[in-house]
């Protein structure tokens, strides 16, 4: 039988879910705006990302592949170049 804890324990690996500053304050009137914040998002995502996954390598859990959604269509693109495959959500 499969359980929650069996899923993430080592040395099977685990889902770990990571977040990065935009860049703007958390109350930036710009945010709601999609045409602005997508082009910031995309700014500030490719210069943190492949710090996080570089520095996740370095600590001894390297990234197997990384996972994204539609709305931030370079996400593959930055895991391509660190030679990590990508799928879509």
């Amino acid at each position: 039988m499969v359980t929650e804890s069996s899923i993430i324990d080592e040395p099977y690996g685990f889902i770990r879910f990571e977040f990065f500053e935009d860049g703007w304050e958390e109350h930036d009137l710009r945010r709601v705006d999609l045409y602005s914040y997508a082009p910031q998002l995309e700014r500030a995502g490719k210069a943190l990302l492949p710090r996080m996954l570089k520095a996740h390598r370095d600590a001894g859990r390297p990234v197997s592949c990384v996972i994204n959604n539609p709305f931030v269509p370079w996400v593959p693109e930055v895991a391509h170049q660190l030679g990590i495959p990508s799928a879509l959500l």
